[in-house]
């Protein structure tokens, strides 16, 4: 029975000796990216992921990101992406240790992920301990996830909040529940940036090529301006850059009697506000 008891305590020995040295190695890979932006919220998020990784692209930063929505995908500084392989098809937050891994390997400027996690919990865990942001987004409080986050929500907007970094700074388009967002924020020495959707211009948002909303722009030009990318630089990398698979669309048919359909793609859409 004693020899028994060893084993199992070498056992546990040799996993958490394990984990410290897989820990150090994550560690390690964040430091070699000075810029980490960890996109959070319930709506919008993949598309607000590629228009800041757009917009630093443009102003010449070598950029890595990673969208996790409709489907997920690697994007590569040069805008190549690669569909992330999941295995039973299954997501687990630990996928990101090897996303940074490999975001690092290429000494990139900045990082531009994704949150995956629901549950409060594990949103901070996504934060402490895998990406370390130094800026956040938080796009929106709606109506989602209300069993894990819920249920009011004002439970919601504190639950997101977790993403926040501690000391850094975090970009928002909030605006029902920025006080809340904005006692979060103090308490967490985070500056918090509210962004203005009007600031975006009609003429400005006529330069995608597929749909997008004022509130995500607004949010990756603020993201920009943060790394010193200018606005109209910005602006071109957003238009330059490919949309989630996921993203609002609009489909023209004609059918065989002459009738012209219209089909609108909203599936991405899962909350009742949207």
């Amino acid at each position: 029975m004693l020899f028994l008891y060893v084993i199992v305590l070498l056992c546990c020995a040799g996993l958490w000796i394990a984990g410290i040295l897989e820990q150090r190695r994550h560690f390690a890979s964040l430091e070699q990216i000075p810029t980490r932006v960890l996109v959070n919220g319930i709506r919008g998020k993949s598309s607000i992921t590629r228009l800041c990784a757009g917009a630093l692209r443009g102003g010449g930063l070598v950029t890595v990101a990673k969208t996790t929505g409709t489907a997920a995908r690697f994007i590569h500084p040069d805008a190549t992406e690669e569909p992330i392989y999941r295995k039973f098809n299954i997501s687990n937050i630990v996928e990101q240790i090897g996303i940074v891994r490999r975001a690092a390997a290429y000494r990139p400027d900045a990082l531009v992920i994704e949150c995956m996690a629901v549950m409060p919990a594990l949103q901070e865990i996504n934060q402490e301990k895998l990406i370390r942001s130094t800026i956040g987004v938080l796009c929106n409080v709606r109506e989602d996830h209300l069993e894990e986050m819920g249920p009011t929500l004002d439970d919601v907007a504190r639950s997101l909040s977790r993403s926040m970094p501690v000391g850094g700074v975090c970009v928002t388009a909030e605006k029902d529940r920025l006080h809340i967002l904005q006692e979060e924020a103090d308490k967490r020495n985070c500056r918090l940036i509210a962004v203005d959707p009007e600031a975006v211009t009609d003429a400005e948002l006529r330069g995608f090529s597929w749909f997008t909303f004022k509130e995500n722009v607004a949010i990756a030009l603020a993201v920009a301006e943060l790394l010193g990318v200018e606005r109209q630089t910005a602006m071109q990398g957003m238009w330059d850059a490919p949309p989630d698979p996921g993203v609002l669309s609009v489909e023209r048919y004609v059918t065989p009697e002459g009738k012209r359909l219209r089909f609108a793609n909203v599936f991405a859409a899962n909350d009742p506000e949207s």
